[in-house]
Order: C-alpha cells, then sequence, then structure tokens
C-alpha cells in the first residue's frame, strides 16, 4: 500500500508542477528552456529517491524478514 500512495503522490505532483513552472519562469524572468530542465530535474530526484529507498528497504527486509 505504501508504494502504491507513493507511486500515486509522485504522479499527483508531477501534475500540479508541470503547469505552474510556466508561471515560476515568468516571475524569475528566466529562459522559457529551463522549464524542461527543472521538470527534468525534479524527475531525477524522484528516481534517486527510488534507487535509496530500494536499497533501504532491501536492508531491512533482511534485518526483519517476517515484518
Amino acid at each position: 500500500m505504501a508504494l502504491i500512495f507513493y507511486d500515486f503522490v509522485a504522479y499527483l505532483t508531477t501534475d500540479m508542477i508541470q503547469p505552474g513552472i510556466i508561471h515560476v519562469v515568468r516571475e524569475f524572468n528566466a529562459g522559457v528552456s529551463l522549464a524542461p530542465a527543472s521538470v527534468r530535474l525534479y524527475m531525477e530526484d524522484g528516481i534517486a529517491l527510488q534507487w535509496l529507498l530500494r536499497a533501504m528497504s532491501d536492508q531491512i527486509g533482511l534485518i526483519f524478514p517476517m515484518l
């Protein structure tokens, strides 16, 4: 259930962030080409977090195999 909730929240936040990127670009007077780069960095952070959580869950599973 926790993984399903995490995936739901990850996709939901991506869908919420994408429409707001244009407003952030306008607010900070940045180039429009930075919008896709910011979404890419956000998604890469999510991948890195999943990679870290996988390693932690493997370690916890080895310590507490009956949970």
